[in-house]
């Protein structure tokens, strides 16, 4: 178990064959299945290759979007919140996800509000918390009681888009990615290291890593280059079908 925001395991949970009817925001392009799974075998790998002992889940019928299990926890040193989903489809992923992280956590259930893990951002002695149509300030408060006793601040900042992980992301203690145009840089923590990317590399600044090792989403050179700059090794992974779903790198895996 991981006793600080340095993790050592990644929780993951197989796509199913229901992910054509995972949620999207905007047109509902068709996702070869194949293909997608491929993908996911390649991130699982990719987060051993960080040095992470990965625990995968079986896929969870009748849940599509079961696989982005990041939304459903939110770890804190040795305590894990299990999250309450905004949307009813997705309240079933809990249960599992709990299940997992008990053999690791103390397991802390929401009792009020909605948050998911994609709008939740530990980085430095701050603990950044999306508003947005999945996380409400209810939900943002119960967090911050428990961020207290981690010593961590909460900072509310308000999300463009789905949630505030698909514009930034810590791979690293004490490293920011985070993409220009949406303000971010007036809430780094003091003795962060933050670096930019580009606004139309914006889908790229959610990375995960782990020991110095970063898994980025393939195409985007110039976030490569600057995280490569930055002293990390950086391994580049297609993720083009879980982008049909709205899928970034980071919401495929809980790290603890």
């Amino acid at each position: 178990m991981s006793t600080s925001n340095v993790p050592a395991r990644a929780l993951l949970r197989l796509p199913s064959s229901e992910f054509q009817d995972a949620l999207v925001g905007g047109v509902r392009a068709p996702v070869d299945i194949p293909l997608l799974e491929s993908q996911h075998r390649g991130i699982v790998e990719g987060l051993a290759w960080c040095g992470l002992r990965t625990t995968v889940l079986a896929p969870l019928a009748g849940a599509p979007d079961a696989c982005f299990v990041e939304d459903r926890a939110v770890v804190l040193g040795e305590r894990a919140v299990i999250t309450r989903s905004a949307v009813p489809t997705r309240a079933p992923e809990a249960e599992s996800v709990r299940e997992a992280l008990g053999a690791w956590c103390e397991i802390v259930p929401m009792d009020r509000g909605h948050v998911d893990g994609g709008d939740v951002l530990r980085i430095g002695d701050a603990l950044w918390v999306g508003r947005s149509e999945r996380t409400d300030d209810e939900g943002a408060a119960f967090l911050a009681e428990v961020a207290a006793d981690q010593g961590l601040r909460l900072v509310r900042i308000d999300v463009e888009g789905l949630h505030l992980k698909c514009v930034c992301s810590a791979p690293a203690p004490g490293v920011l990615l985070f993409a220009e145009g949406y303000g971010l840089e007036a809430h780094v923590p003091s003795g962060v290291r933050a670096i930019a990317v580009p606004n139309e590399e914006a889908y790229a600044a959610n990375a995960v890593g782990a020991n110095g090792r970063v898994l980025v989403a393939a195409g985007y050179p110039v976030t490569a280059r600057r995280l490569a700059d930055a002293g990390l090794e950086v391994r580049k992974l297609d993720n083009s079908e879980f982008a049909k779903r709205d899928g970034s790198l980071t919401c495929l895996s809980v790290l603890v």
